[in-house]
């Protein structure tokens, strides 16, 4: 398991997230824009203390669920943040702004 301790808006990815669940290693993560969103994908959310124990004993606990967790991070890593995957968004995005430029 990985737990990202991180609780301010601050950090607005979580790009040690995806390295996790890209192997296989469920995460949790607090609850903050961003993070919470790529924590979902393979893992846990938590708003507080009690829940952050609560998930960690969760994964501890149930291997069932860590091994469920572990195995969906990975199949997202692999499917929507693949170099590939990355290239063509980043394409895309400067395919729209070079469009609204010359407008």
């Amino acid at each position: 398991m990985f737990y990202l301790p991180a609780q301010s808006r601050l950090e607005a990815f979580g790009i040690v997230l995806l390295e996790a669940m890209a192997c296989n290693t469920p995460v949790i993560a607090s609850n903050i824009p961003g993070v919470e969103e790529i924590a979902r994908n393979g893992g846990l959310v938590f708003e507080n203390e009690e829940e952050l124990s609560l998930n960690i004993t969760r994964i501890l606990e149930d291997d069932a669920l860590a091994t469920k967790l572990g195995r969906r991070g990975k199949s997202i890593v692999a499917q929507k943040y693949n170099w590939e995957s990355v290239l063509d968004k980043i394409e895309t995005l400067y395919k729209i702004t070079s469009e609204k430029q010359q407008q």
